[in-house]
């Protein structure tokens, strides 16, 4: 009986350890690349392949203005061997933590790379109009191969990654949601190639190989949006804080303020009914409201106006992390404007 009994433990045993799964094996150990934001991962995934494990610092419906580290995350931080980050203007919480990482830590702040185009911050309220259709004509080449960027700027510009831009926020020089232009992306795709290859160099070819291929995908996202905003193009709205603004200057949008700086702000009720002013008299159709902050200041400003409102989210928050997320995120904020501003007849 004994005998019966051990026989049946050893099956036991057994048949859980064949039946346990079986991690594929990586390149890295478990978060050794750290990215901040959603999008950033995203791209930052792509380049990296799934050879590596890229791991995702914010998770959840966060917002990088406002957040505030968990131990856990803290020690995600200090454990990273790469860790990039968009810029202390968006995640301002970096500025207290950057000094304590390790020294022999690759911090890249794509925000900083010499070659991406950055906008000026805009107040919040009612905005002078600025952009016109052909915004960035010129930038536009930026998204093709890889194999045609010259990266003698990131060689000369190793320590980039570590300067302070403080200024780089919503109340200083830069706007700060750089990746919502394709073109800014296809840059950064070229930026994380060169960053992770200074890492990891025995990987520089297959990081080159998915960089260029990252930016070919843009290429197609990017002539797919123009097609898609084109019935819309011109057509004005209000966004609830400023996030949108290199999608709305790649593609000739017609943004026509925001209620609010810093998306906790409280605006004045002066600046309330300038934007309800500007909404009747502008025949603005839609307010962009946002899925990390409650809409009450949009269900105000349009009450009784005849204006819908839409959700636009620049971080990517219903998406599973990964590197489709991107693609995903684009086309969900321009159908999203799409449907809102051609809801109705001009």
């Amino acid at each position: 009986m004994a005998g019966l009994f051990m026989r049946f433990v050893y099956l036991t045993f057994f048949l859980l350890l064949f039946s346990m799964p079986v991690r594929a094996a990586t390149d890295t150990t478990e978060g050794e690349i750290l990215v901040t934001i959603k999008p950033l991962h995203s791209l930052v995934s792509a380049v990296a392949g799934p050879e590596q494990n890229v791991a995702l610092l914010l998770t959840g419906n966060y917002s990088p203005h406002d957040f505030a580290l968990r131990p856990s995350q803290m020690r995600q931080l200090q454990s990273a061997k790469v860790f990039f980050y968009v810029g202390e203007g968006l995640e301002s919480f970096l500025l207290q933590v950057l000094p304590s990482l390790p020294n022999d830590q690759l911090r890249v702040a794509v925000s900083h790379s010499p070659s991406v185009t950055l906008l000026p911050s805009r107040q919040a309220g009612i905005w002078p109009q600025q952009h016109d259709d052909h915004h960035n004509s010129d930038h536009h080449d930026a998204i093709r191969n890889i194999d045609d960027h010259e990266h003698d700027d990131h060689e000369k510009t190793d320590d980039h990654d570590d300067h302070g831009h403080a200024a780089h926020d919503h109340g200083g020089v830069h706007d700060p949601h750089i990746w919502l232009d394709p073109a800014n992306a296809a840059l950064i795709a070229a930026d994380i190639a060169e960053n992770l290859a200074r890492a990891f160099p025995e990987n520089r070819s297959r990081y080159t190989a998915n960089a260029a291929t990252l930016q070919s995908k843009l290429a197609a996202l990017d002539t797919t949006l123009q097609a898609r905003l084109e019935p819309v193009k011109g057509r004005p709205f209000i966004q609830f804080h400023d996030s949108v603004q290199y999608f709305e200057a790649r593609y000739g949008l017609k943004g026509l303020g925001a209620i609010n700086l810093e998306p906790d702000d409280s605006p004045s009720a002066r600046r309330i009914g300038d934007i309800q002013n500007l909404i009747a008299d502008q025949n603005v159709r839609c307010v962009f409201r946002e899925p990390q902050y409650s809409d009450r200041l949009v269900r105000i400003v349009i009450a009784d106006s005849g204006a819908s409102s839409a959700t636009l989210d620049p971080l990517g928050v219903p998406f599973s992390p990964g590197p489709e997320l991107y693609f995903q995120m684009m086309t969900g904020i321009a159908t999203a404007m799409r449907e809102c501003l051609g809801s109705t007849a001009p």
